[in-house]
């Protein structure tokens, strides 16, 4: 499924009031992050979904990333990082280096 910036996710305020717990961040530093009365945002952490767009903004607010906790969930891995990829190759290609490098050295040892 794809989601839109005004798609919802559902069940996702559960996890927000969670982690805020789990932090020990009051729900009013939420709401006044995202400007939103006191009330409101009890009502918002007892609905039962929330839009793309807030869950975006309350991932930077809260500097935690909720999409990833919920690709994880749905066992989506993350896509491959292209440079992480490109170290990787290097590494193994610095590995095979090493390896000729000490079956030269055994060699000319003599051993």
């Amino acid at each position: 499924m794809r989601y839109s910036k005004t798609s919802s996710i559902t069940g996702i305020n559960k996890r927000i009031a969670q982690y805020l717990k789990a932090n020990n961040i009051p729900p009013l530093k939420l709401a006044k992050d995202l400007k939103l009365t006191p009330s409101a945002i009890y009502v918002f952490l007892e609905s039962p979904s929330c839009d793309v767009d807030r869950l975006w903004e309350i991932s930077q607010k809260m500097e935690y990333n909720f999409f990833e906790e919920l690709a994880t969930e749905m066992n989506i891995p993350n896509p491959p990082n292209e440079k992480i990829a490109s170290l990787e190759n290097e590494l193994a290609d610095k590995n095979k280096q090493i390896d000729q490098l000490k079956e030269v050295i055994r060699i000319m040892s003599g051993k």
